[in-house]
């Protein structure tokens, strides 16, 4: 390559390296704003302290994902690479056309490169919140109140298997992604060739994808081990959603047998990558397929069909009555006695009674509601009530109903705006006009009204 062409490659780098580090300062800019103003609110509590815990909680558990993702991105594709002897670059020099294998060095960049996108990817996905319920893992306390299927702490269902299902399904996405990055660095090589309808497969593309398939049916089978749980959580029943006949006698039992077979299956694959062959996973994951489909969602439908509806309430009343007792114990009414109401007819003074509780009813919707408002008390356009809700307040003839809104602005109705924007687009729609101009500000409050 001549010097100019050499000046302008490097220059057109450094331009690319520029950009891209003025966009991850303004990233960084924006997330150290916010997370400034956090601190600003959380200080203003005294909480401080709380904030702090959360927020090192939440990127712990983050970095936690990332860097593992990462780690185990970099690790496969190492194993990926030592097929990297099919691939080769053409140089063309005069007549003569070289074939040259990638160095090393820039095999490592480029491997390490896509590790670092696969774990921040993996990172910047993790939830917000996802520390707080860390810490609550660990630390959350035993209620002493145990559900009436499993025999489970409330606990568990508070605390711990929420960050069970959610690291179970990391497992399993992350397992899934890494197994299809890792067939398409084999496929770039030449280690697995598609042709004559047919995949022919190296030895190190077939153990390697071998042994992830059994790691991907491992969690498969956590994953239904932890299936009865959710059924307690969400049931099936037809009487109001709760756990019911079916759900206990056929689909917890269902999830059970399948996490059974699934954890078999991926014995059987990881004996089957031992011997360089993914026939044992491919049959036993088809197998499985359908085996848990009947488990899971055949026969539990089958009982619900032809056992519980011919005599449903006989048999879904100890369940309707355990989930009644639960939601006593939940609201904290276990200790109500029932007594006997004496009916009187209504006199005089219940009638007047009940004519001043229709004053106080109100008359409006939602709907109408903001339609008035945003006729009357708009003013201008640019202005608008996102929704208006209902209150009470005490005056000197008792409770009086209010409808409550705020009169804010609506960025799309600024001039210059939208339909009015110029060839140059934006015009006043700013950032300044919306939280700083005096003219624009100035109508921003509550409206209030009675009902």
């Amino acid at each position: 390559m001549s010097d100019p062409l050499r000046r302008v490659a490097r220059s057109g780098r450094g331009l690319l390296i520029g950009f891209l580090a003025f966009l991850a300062g303004l990233l960084l800019f924006r997330w150290g704003a916010a997370l400034h103003v956090e601190h600003l609110w959380y200080s203003s509590e005294d909480q401080a302290r709380v904030f702090w815990t959360r927020t090192g909680a939440d990127w712990g558990v983050r970095l936690l994902v990332g860097l593992g993702v990462g780690a185990l991105t970099w690790v496969n594709l190492r194993i990926v690479a030592r097929t990297l002897s099919g691939l080769r670059i053409r140089r063309k020099v005069g007549d003569l056309v070289i074939q040259e294998q990638l160095p090393a060095r820039i095999v490592r960049w480029i491997l390490l490169g896509a590790s670092v996108v696969t774990g921040l990817w993996f990172l910047a996905a993790i939830p917000s919140g996802s520390g707080l319920q860390a810490l609550l893992f660990f630390t959350g306390e035993a209620t002493g109140t145990t559900d009436a299927v499993l025999g489970a702490d409330a606990a568990f269902y508070l605390f711990r298997y929420p960050v069970l299902s959610g690291s179970v399904t990391l497992g399993l996405v992350a397992t899934a992604f890494i197994a299809i990055l890792s067939a398409a660095g084999y496929s770039a090589t030449g280690a697995i060739r598609w042709g004559n309808g047919r995949v022919d497969l190296s030895r190190l593309p077939t153990v390697h994808l071998g042994w992830l398939a059994a790691v991907f049916l491992l969690f498969l089978g956590l994953r239904f081990l932890l299936g009865p749980y959710g059924v307690v959580l969400d049931g099936n029943s037809g009487v109001q959603g709760i756990v019911g006949h079916a759900d206990v006698n056929a689909r917890i039992p269902g999830f059970r047998m399948a996490a059974f077979l699934t954890f078999v299956t991926a014995g059987v694959a990881a004996w089957g990558a031992r011997r360089a062959s993914l026939l044992p996973a491919g049959a036993g994951g088809g197998a499985l397929i359908v085996l848990v489909l009947i488990l899971v969602e055949v026969f539990p439908a089958a009982i619900q069909r032809f056992q519980v509806q011919p005599n449903e309430l006989a048999l879904e009343r100890p369940h309707i009555a355990a989930a009644i007792e639960a939601t006593w114990r939940g609201f904290d009414l276990e200790g109500m006695d029932r007594e006997p109401w004496d009916y009187a007819p209504p006199g005089s003074d219940d009638w007047d009674e009940a004519l001043e509780r229709m004053r106080r009813v109100p008359v409006w919707t939602e709907t109408p509601l903001l339609a008035t408002l945003r006729e009357i008390d708009a003013t201008v356009r640019y202005y608008d009530f996102n929704s208006v809700a209902f209150d009470r307040y005490v005056t000197p003839d008792g409770l009086e109903p209010l409808a409550v809104a705020v009169r804010e602005i609506n960025p799309n109705q600024l001039p210059g705006s939208g339909q009015d924007a110029g060839p140059g687009g934006g015009g006043e729609a700013s950032w300044e006009n919306r939280h700083l101009r005096e003219r624009f500000l100035a109508g921003v409050g509550a409206v209030a009204g009675a009902l």
